[in-house]
């Protein structure tokens, strides 16, 4: 997956959590594992995030992890260290981030 792809998913889960903020979504800090696990759901590669015991999940929640929500900003960051994309791309993500 490239880092547009990432990122619209992480929209699309803060979409479907916050329906009431329509708007402003700008304000939401936070999404759920389930949400994410949801909105991730028909990607292969990120199947393990259901797995309680997952390498995958452990790396998520240690790093993005905040309660019991995970930060999307740190998944932003991730998305950017892991995923494919050219720099103008990623330039952009890591510009919105800051």
């Amino acid at each position: 997956m490239d880092i547009n792809g990432f990122i619209y998913r992480i929209q699309e889960t803060i979409v479907d959590e916050n329906p009431h903020l329509a708007g402003e979504l700008f304000k939401v800090n936070c999404i759920t594992e389930k949400g994410m696990s949801h909105t991730f759901r028909n990607l292969p590669s990120w199947n393990e995030l259901d797995n309680p015991s997952s390498d995958l999940r452990a790396i998520i929640y240690d790093t993005c992890g905040e309660e019991d929500k995970l930060s999307i900003h740190k998944l932003k960051l991730i998305g950017l260290l892991w995923c494919d994309g050219n720099t103008i791309d990623k330039i952009d993500v890591f510009y919105n981030i800051i």
